[in-house]
């Protein structure tokens, strides 16, 4: 007999779960800021493998971690404070936040569709998982804007991105370090084109 899979709640599950640290929370939005701070100390004084270490570990623990807890809004904050800090956390690896959310909701919400473009690499190649990683930014950036998901801020966002890599463009002449960091961050954003296959998050705290 075919009985239907029911996820259980989170009060099923244990209270616990819900609860959240002050400190815990300081450290996960803080952590991004201390790595992209970090690669801008050792690249200064030449620890060029240090400092690209700290941009390895800034991509995950943004991307993969602290903007990923922004996105469902599972930290508890406001949700203006959460949209700033998610953008802020994503322009660090020139990325839009907001655009990042759009996609991975939309991925919860109808994976395995094929209009789910979050896991399209999935349904690829390795060529062609190749590229989706070379278009992934650019084309969830542009999905975000059709479909209507918090257009300022996408739009905002996408005009920061290209600002801040024109900036380190222009200061190549005098140092290499912020355009070393924008390359390095662009080519880590290459592999987020993955396939989480994951459940439906539910927000806790905020919306």
């Amino acid at each position: 007999m075919n009985r239907a899979f029911i996820l259980p709640a989170l009060r099923d599950l244990g209270p616990d779960l819900l609860h959240l640290s002050r400190g815990r929370r300081i450290w996960t939005l803080a952590i991004p800021f201390v790595w992209c701070g970090a690669y801008f100390a050792f690249a200064i004084v030449g620890w060029w493998p240090l400092a690209v270490f700290a941009l390895v570990a800034l991509s995950f623990m943004t991307y993969g971690s602290a903007s990923h807890d922004l996105v469902h809004r599972n930290l508890g904050l406001p949700k203006i404070a959460n949209d700033v800090l998610l953008c802020l956390m994503e322009l660090l690896a020139l990325r839009s936040g907001h655009a990042y959310q759009a996609v991975h909701l939309h991925h919860h919400a109808r994976y395995p569709h094929a209009d789910d473009i979050e896991s399209a690499a999935a349904r690829r190649s390795w060529w062609g998982a190749l590229l989706e990683g070379v278009t992934f930014q650019p084309r969830i950036w542009l999905w975000a804007l059709r479909h209507g998901h918090a257009n300022r801020w996408v739009l905002g966002e996408g005009a920061a991105c290209l600002g801040l890599f024109t900036l380190a463009v222009g200061l190549a002449p005098l140092t290499l370090i912020p355009l070393t960091y924008a390359v390095l961050m662009v080519m880590g954003s290459l592999d987020h084109s993955r396939d989480d296959v994951l459940p439906t998050a539910r927000p806790v705290g905020g919306e």
